[in-house]
């Protein structure tokens, strides 16, 4: 059985405080600079003289730091590693809430949410059966944890259902359910997943913009774009007798000049030059342009129904049994406004059945309310047109999960509201609800 999933947009916003920081302000983690991988998928790591990020500790030194455990492995292997729960940093092991930073970026995922930080660290909260909180396998967590196998410097980041992805300087690491090679490794037991972030090979660029599906992902790097993982549906939009794969592969179909990309359950879509859109895959449909969408600049998937941002105005498209188109249409084909929505919306961010937008530093919601997803009461709410969320204002990120919503405020502090049963809302409890409440923050 397919586990449903979906992409979403995000804002990058500038970060607050780019210097380096001093001791466990700088995780070590993977060196990505310095790490390789054979055909066979087994991680090897390039000679010296490889270049290293700042803060890097060469093997065969003691770390120090708390607890001790944070030396190296001797000979060129690979960096010093910390015993969980206890983070790799600059000065040893230390606590995954030493200088966590501030939250300048979130994305939501089906049940669980992440923030990229002012410090360059990837902090993720909610359902953790197979590692997507980026730090090995464990029990859910019901507040912000540190993604601990990543070097600082993380600039964006996209969660899904089963496993996330990250930015870091011009690479790419992925974590979380790898059983069709979603994160860009062979070799890892479908079972497993990879519970730490490693680098997927070929995407490097300074330009790149990252979308995960069920068991894909895909990623824009300098105008062209790639996927990889599973492509039984023509997820990578090639010959289906290649059922997976690890290694990205180029949409060819799509030319260059690709502004972004969205990733479904089965299947993705993209913005191709001149604001158009693409989709491919869901039953093996070769990459398709959509009729009626021009000047696109954003693309959101989701296992139901799609949205594109264009001009400050929303389009959507796709089933409307839950309202996720936001209007009353009849017409599922063509891609149509939600009604009443505004027409200057800067952000746009789509979950399981329902759907928002932001505008005026105000967040719109519409669809599906079983949990209060849209911040109005589930009880007498339901199939609803596009209404703002009442009380979050001074809004400058969105996040849409499967049936969770979060926000990003300017003061740099998280709400979010909706179903919270592993935790999803991180604040600490799992009581669900339409009322926004604040993400604990260190």
């Amino acid at each position: 059985m397919r586990v449903r999933s979906f992409s979403l947009v995000f804002a990058l916003l500038p970060i607050a405080s780019a210097a380096p920081l001093a001791g466990c302000g700088l995780l070590v983690g993977v060196d990505w600079d310095r790490v390789a991988q054979t055909d066979a998928g087994n991680t090897v790591y390039l000679p010296d003289g490889a270049p290293a990020p700042p803060g890097y500790i060469p093997p065969g030194t003691d770390g120090g730091g708390d607890g001790g455990d944070g030396g190296g492995v001797g000979g060129d292997s690979a960096p010093p590693t910390c015993s969980p729960p206890k983070i790799t940093c600059v000065q040893g092991c230390c606590d995954d809430d030493v200088d966590p930073g501030l939250p300048t970026a979130v994305t939501a995922g089906q049940s669980n949410t992440c923030a990229v930080t002012s410090t360059g660290k990837v902090r993720c909260w909610g359902s953790n059966v197979v590692g997507q909180l980026g730090r090995g396998s464990g029990p859910d967590s019901l507040v912000p944890k540190t993604a601990y196998g990543m070097p600082s410097g993380a600039t964006q980041a996209i969660i899904g259902s089963a496993h996330g992805c990250a930015v870091v300087g011009n690479l790419v690491g992925c974590w979380g359910a790898n059983g069709s090679g979603q994160v860009g490794f062979d070799g890892t037991p479908a079972s497993l997943g990879l519970e730490t972030p490693g680098r997927v090979q070929k995407i490097t660029g300074s330009v790149i913009t990252l979308a995960v599906g069920s068991n894909f992902s895909c990623a824009t790097v300098d105008g062209t774009a790639y996927c990889w993982g599973d492509n039984a549906d023509g997820q990578l939009a090639t010959d289906p007798s290649t059922y997976r794969s690890s290694t990205p592969l180029t949409i060819a179909q799509l030319g260059s000049g690709v502004q972004s990309v969205g990733a479904g359950n089965n299947e993705a879509c993209a913005v191709v030059a001149g604001g158009g859109v693409t989709c491919w895959g869901g039953s093996n449909n070769p990459p398709t342009p959509v009729a009626g969408i021009t000047g696109a600049s954003k693309i959101a998937v989701a296992p139901l129904f799609k949205c594109a941002l264009a001009g400050g105005t929303v389009l959507c498209w796709g089933d409307n049994f839950y309202a996720e188109l936001g209007n009353n249409s009849s017409d599922w084909v063509t891609p149509k406004p939600p009604t009443g929505l505004p027409t200057d919306v800067t952000q746009l961010a789509i979950g399981g059945t329902h759907g928002c937008a932001l505008s005026s530093g105000e967040i719109w919601c519409w669809g599906n309310n079983p949990y209060g997803e849209l911040g109005r009461d589930p009880v007498s709410v339901s199939k609803a047109l596009p209404a703002k969320v009442p009380g979050v204002t001074g809004v400058i990120g969105i996040a849409a999960g499967d049936n969770h919503t979060c926000a990003l405020l300017g003061n740099n502090t998280l709400k979010c509201w909706g179903s919270n049963g592993v935790g999803q809302l991180g604040n600490g409890t799992k009581d669900s609800g339409p009322t926004p409440v604040t993400v604990t923050w260190p």
